[in-house]
């Protein structure tokens, strides 16, 4: 008997999202392309268990935490002539028990490596007071997405008026040399993804816009073509959220319910977009940023947060990171004080 293919994590979130908003199992089945008993497994697991999570399997402990997979996974995209050796000691540098290469090898193979160049450019804001949309950061834009990239899928979805949002990018971009697509106009969302020269997501409402790119099943797709296929992406505001590990630590109001506050992963921190610093003048009792950040904190394996101030850009080229922009950016750290970045500061110790 043929071994039944498992569902990914973000099928089981959108099976259960569906069923929580009324539909039988065989309209979920057909909605999403799987078969009907794999819908009546996955709903059967959450209801026993509470969780769409893989059960524990037996077995010897892995020696290795997700942060250095991931460490493993990143710096083998950004630089192609790296080596087993070479990552086994780079980690072993910093672990009191050495990894062996074996279990390196293992882990790229774990990750489907096909190594190529990832590219992010990830903007605190869209628009600085007393300028135009994407004015402060449009010599950044040209320089990111260079001449080879002629075409920009966008995806306007942190807004509800798609099409008013989608002219003011067109309008943008094309000032700049650049065609906009907007995956909104297309019947076929994946088919957009996995064509995409590069892909630009505006800011607006952090939790619509997830809840949309779970939707549309684009968000596998999306970390496939930046993490292997190598394709720019650039995000602002909401986009830059959603790039990460989680949403957790966005500043929006939760007008929507996505199946996940997991995003893309695309970096393995968390970041939070308008970062304002406290005003001790202030008679605003509510809480602060850098108040909501702490908080988060307070919660056990929560991960490095970056605080990007508007006018604060981060460049990630494969496993290095830099602080570009005119202004500052503040970096907390669960048991440890916060820290101040300066513009052109080296930040790619985030990415391992």
């Amino acid at each position: 008997m043929a071994k039944t293919k498992q569902l990914s994590q973000e099928t089981r979130q959108s099976v259960v999202a569906l069923r929580n908003e009324g539909l039988s199992m065989r309209q979920i089945a057909k909605k999403l392309k799987i078969s009907y008993n794999g819908v009546h497994s996955c709903l059967a697991r959450k209801g026993q268990t509470g969780s769409n999570q893989d059960r524990k399997r037996s077995g010897r402990p892995r020696c290795t935490t997700a942060q250095e997979d991931m460490y493993i996974k990143i710096c083998s995209l950004g630089k192609r002539s790296l080596k087993s050796p070479q990552l086994a000691a780079s980690l072993n540098s910093t672990r009191q028990i050495p990894l062996s290469l074996t279990t390196v090898k293992r882990r790229l193979k774990d990750a489907g490596m096909t190594v190529t160049k990832r590219k992010l450019l990830l903007v605190s804001n869209s628009t600085m007071h007393g300028s135009g949309y994407l004015d402060h950061c449009q010599q950044h834009i040209t320089e990111f997405f260079g001449k080879d990239v002629k075409k920009i899928l966008f995806i306007p979805f942190a807004l509800h008026d798609s099409e008013a949002y989608t002219k003011i990018a067109r309008d943008k971009f094309k000032t700049l040399g650049y065609d906009v697509d907007s995956i909104h106009e297309t019947l076929d969302p994946i088919k957009a993804v996995r064509n995409a020269e590069g892909i630009f997501i505006g800011g607006g409402n952090t939790f619509r816009l997830l809840k949309s790119l779970y939707d549309s099943n684009i968000v596998t797709e999306i970390r496939k073509r930046v993490l292997e296929d190598g394709i720019p992406y650039m995000g602002t505001s909401a986009g830059t959220n959603v790039a990460t590990i989680s949403i957790n630590t966005t500043n929006d109001m939760p007008i929507v319910y996505p199946p996940t506050f997991s995003g893309i992963g695309l970096v393995p921190f968390n970041i939070n977009p308008h970062f304002l610093d406290h005003d001790p003048g202030s008679c605003h009792m509510g809480a602060s940023r850098e108040l909501g950040i702490i908080q988060y904190h307070e919660e056990p394996n929560t991960p490095c947060v970056l605080g990007l101030r508007e006018g604060s850009i981060l460049l990630v080229e494969g496993c290095k990171a830099t602080l570009l922009g005119t202004t500052k950016a503040r970096l907390f750290t669960r048991g440890n004080p916060t820290v101040e970045y300066d513009p052109g500061s080296d930040l790619s110790f985030l990415l391992k």
